[in-house]
């Protein structure tokens, strides 16, 4: 994994393709009081290691991108007066749209945990020793609003404004896992059915992190992997590099 690369990735990104105003003020934010570049994604669950955040965000981006080339396919429309294929795109939601809930749908996690060392037994040797873990930080040094869903929108939302499908897309990714309660479920049932988009990212949400991150949060050591999301071979830049050669030789180009 590469850290500073994965992070001059996400900025790279927000800055194409979100234009709301308030979005300066919120990378400025992220340089100068966050540990956004760091932050693990999860205590145990998935990629709980320096850099995580980032690196699931951007896989949830790039999972999302291809759930709706899928489901929302290009048309093919014809040729123009020169023969070239005239295609009409499907999809209801821009590119900043896109851009905001998959790379931002965590943002609450930023400075919400802390690094601390646990002894674990080595067990090769029987040797005690110091290992690096993640842990919540007290209520008083983070957000605490509601469900880290909850926090996500209520933090954004002090920077940039959200459209009510944005919100909803937010605050339901996580789907049942967030809650076992029949009422929550129900709601979030409501939304999937009043938002494809907060659907879909629960989808490519879960797709991260069942398939490509390790659910023990030990993805560091398969970083270097290639990557397994690539967007449908008709709709890939034939100009663009290889996601994978990217991450680990140089900026890659936006992925749509």
């Amino acid at each position: 994994m590469n850290i500073e690369l994965n992070y001059k990735r996400f900025v790279k990104y927000l800055q194409a393709y979100v234009k709301r105003e308030g979005i300066d003020k919120l990378l400025a934010w992220f340089e100068k009081a966050s540990d956004v570049a760091t932050a693990p994604a999860s205590t145990k669950y998935h990629l709980s290691c320096e850099g995580g955040l980032i690196q699931h965000s951007l896989n949830v981006f790039l999972r999302l991108i291809k759930i709706l080339d899928m489901e929302y396919p290009k048309k093919f429309k014809g040729n123009d007066s020169e023969g070239k294929e005239i295609w009409e795109e499907t999809c209801p939601y821009s590119k900043e749209t896109i851009a905001i809930v998959a790379l931002l749908h965590d943002i609450s996690k930023v400075n919400y945990y802390k690094k601390v060392f646990k002894n674990v037994q080595n067990q090769e040797t029987g040797i005690w020793e110091k290992v690096p873990s993640y842990v919540v930080r007290d209520e008083s040094e983070r957000i605490n609003y509601g469900s880290h869903e909850e926090n996500s929108v209520y933090m954004l939302t002090q920077f940039i404004k959200l459209t009510y499908e944005e919100q909803l897309a937010i605050r339901y990714h996580m789907g049942t896992l967030d809650s076992t309660e029949s009422f929550a479920q129900n709601r979030m049932m409501t939304a999937y059915k009043l938002s494809p988009l907060a659907l879909l990212l629960h989808m490519a949400d879960m797709e991260a992190m069942c398939i490509d991150e390790d659910t023990d949060g030990n993805f560091c050591d398969k970083a270097e992997e290639p990557n397994r999301v690539q967007k449908p071979e008709e709709t890939v830049d034939k100009n663009e590099p290889d996601t994978t050669k990217a991450d680990r030789e140089s900026e890659d180009e936006a992925p749509f």
